[in-house]
């Protein structure tokens, strides 16, 4: 059967695999994705990204990697519930695996908490319908389990980032809906839609500072210069004042008017990182502006 027979009779699946593979090559061409991907800033105000988060990846081995598994597992699975029911599985452990990687405080990406959840769903249904033992044995669990293992082993020697939470709560998710207790799902859902609560949504829940300046950059990207300020000055309430941030917050309080304060944040990031200066005019306009302001005090 050919691939396009097999996409065809696998409609859901292919739809997930088509939809990362477009925003891959949206990515790699300089399209901005800010608006799939979840951060904490969006957990309340973007519910969608739970879902729309999957779509983006980290790179041509990220990518590739999850391609395989959903293709394999997603069309084995899909051909056995069915494309209605398939819809169901893969919004249940896409939120799942998102909003578990959440309560890190992380942000989720990537088709990998589905691979999990497949994989798990797989063995979990397998224990009483044998048509699901065809899906997967022993033998790709275990191999998944190790590589689960391994992710964080890379994760905590800082080796690189990877969404552990997301690979966690698909699995979990995966195999509670395999057993077939109906209710399982919605109060694991519930469950993390209560802890989300508890750790982001109370007055004064910290946000990790590079999901702020992400956000801030995005927001300088879309010549929302007001927006960005208002990033800034909490990354800056937070104590987190680099030589980065403060030359950003200073060209945006330029770009609104407010030329005296944006020079002396431009003057504060030169003197925490004199390089990140380039341009020379813009260096000596600083150098002039900070003698003057040294020598007012």
């Amino acid at each position: 059967m050919s691939l396009v027979q097999e996409a065809e009779r696998h409609p859901v699946t292919t739809i997930l695999c088509v939809g990362a593979i477009a925003a891959f090559i949206a990515g790699e061409t300089g399209r901005s994705l800010d608006h799939l991907v979840l951060t904490p800033l969006d957990a309340f105000t973007a519910p969608w990204r739970y879902v729309t988060t999957i779509f983006p990846h980290g790179g041509i081995i990220h990518i590739v990697f999850n391609l395989l598994w959903t293709w394999q597992l997603g069309q084995a699975i899909e051909a056995r519930v069915g494309s209605a029911k398939m819809v169901g599985l893969a919004l249940l452990l896409a939120v799942a695996a998102s909003a578990t990687e959440l309560l890190f405080l992380n942000t989720p990406i990537g088709l990998s908490g589905l691979v999990y959840g497949f994989a798990t769903f797989a063995w979990a249904r397998g224990r009483h319908d044998a048509r699901f033992r065809e899906v997967i044995d022993k033998r790709t669990i275990q191999f998944l389990g190790g590589w689960f293992l391994l992710c964080i082993v890379a994760t905590e020697t800082g080796m690189m980032r990877i969404a552990n939470g997301a690979h966690a709560g698909g699995a979990a998710m995966g195999y509670l809906m395999g057993m077939r207790r109906p209710w399982f799902a919605p109060a694991f859902l519930a469950a993390l839609a209560a802890g989300i609560v508890l750790r982001i949504g109370r007055e004064g829940a910290s946000v990790p500072p590079l999901v702020i300046h992400r956000r801030a950059e995005a927001a300088i990207g879309a010549e929302k210069y007001e927006q960005a300020i208002e990033l800034y000055e909490q990354l800056f309430a937070n104590g987190e004042r680099t030589g980065g941030a403060l030359f950003n917050y200073g060209l945006s309080l330029y770009r609104v008017g407010r030329r005296e304060e944006g020079m002396n944040a431009l003057i504060d990031s030169y003197e925490l990182k004199p390089e990140i200066v380039i341009d020379p005019d813009l260096r000596q306009a600083i150098i002039e502006a900070k003698a003057i302001r040294d020598g007012a005090k």
